[in-house]
């Protein structure tokens, strides 16, 4: 078995009725969304067909094959755009498993940590959290 690390597929990008608003379809992994701009659009495709993709390695299927440029059609205020995804980069990021990092800390902050009772890898990644402006 090979492991696909990246993939590529269309995406049909279209303005939606709604003012400021674009839809977004990959018909090759039934995928739909909605963005604020194309620039967002894009990257809720590339997140959308990241995690599609893995639950399908991870449940061991194939990933579908991307269809071909020539035989796709837009409709009216529609265009195509190719959507490519580092499957082993996607995972790094969006991953939940925990990894053990050694910090080095004063050891009189470390003893008032352990008498209050503080958990040092929670009040960390919630530093790394704030200090990286993620949510």
């Amino acid at each position: 078995d090979t492991v696909v690390m990246k993939v590529i597929y269309p995406a049909f990008i279209k303005k939606a009725k709604k003012q400021n608003k674009y839809d977004v379809y990959v018909s090759d992994l039934e995928i739909k969304t909605s963005a604020e701009s194309v620039l967002d659009a894009i990257e809720k495709a590339r997140d959308a067909i990241g995690l599609k993709c893995t639950e399908l390695q991870d449940c061991k299927l194939d990933l579908p094959l991307a269809s071909d440029l020539e035989s796709m059609n837009c409709n009216d205020n529609e265009f195509i755009n190719l959507i490519d995804v580092d499957l082993v980069e996607y995972r790094k990021k969006t991953g939940c498993k925990t990894v053990r990092r050694n910090v080095s800390i004063p050891s009189w902050i470390n003893y008032r940590a352990e008498k209050s009772g503080i958990n040092v890898s929670a009040v960390l990644t919630k530093a790394l959290k704030a200090e990286l402006d993620l949510y």
